[in-house]
């Protein structure tokens, strides 16, 4: 089909297309209504790695430091870190179902670990987030290796202490709205190119 045809089935049927598109927006609005809000509070933790003063060492701990964050980001979300959160909270979840509330990161080529949280009210995930995070800098310092001199090689400190959001991360009107506007479009285009087939 032209360009010029597509126009002329959307003229032709173009009540029932904007009653598709009404309807798939109705539907992203009763959606959106019916979805609990969620909040999402996230808090930073540095790993350190302990080196000589000279550049090369320096070097080589802030490589060594950047490898170690990957292992500490799985170890965020073990039982090492979280059966002491649940039990700190009081939480009436297992591990497995507390990590689901959590989303651990560390940006590219940092010794940073993000420690984000999600619960049903704002107060609940920055706790749930700097509860984690604490746990975590105790856990790495106790998985650390010891230097010669006993000392730990490998420090974690909370650089970012997780607030209350102001907002719920979920649900988002605006972009389910406007999803449901685009559904619409094609649904409604889609059966008006259906029935103008002979």
């Amino acid at each position: 089909m032209e360009l010029q045809q597509y126009l002329q089935i959307a003229r032709r049927y173009w009540r029932s297309t904007l009653a598709t598109v009404f309807l798939c927006i109705a539907l992203a609005a009763g959606f959106t209504l019916l979805q609990s809000p969620t909040y999402t509070a996230t808090s930073s933790v540095f790993i350190a790695v302990e080196s000589g003063g000279t550049a090369g060492e320096l070097s080589q701990g802030a490589t060594y430091a950047e490898r170690q964050v990957g292992s500490f980001v799985s170890v965020a979300t073990s039982a090492l870190v979280l059966q002491p959160v649940i039990d700190e909270l009081g939480l009436d979840l297992s591990v497995k179902q507390l990590g689901e509330k959590l989303a651990i990161s560390s940006p590219t080529a940092t010794s940073i670990i993000k420690v984000a949280a999600e619960d049903g009210s704002p107060q609940g995930a920055a706790e749930l987030s700097n509860a984690v995070a604490a746990s975590l800098q105790s856990s790495t310092e106790a998985l650390a290796p010891a230097g010669p001199d006993g000392t730990r090689l490998v420090s974690a400190t909370v650089i970012d202490a997780a607030v209350a959001p102001a907002s719920p991360s979920a649900p988002r009107p605006a972009m389910n709205l406007a999803l449901g506007a685009l559904l619409g479009l094609l649904l409604g285009f889609g059966q008006a190119v259906l029935r103008s087939v002979p």
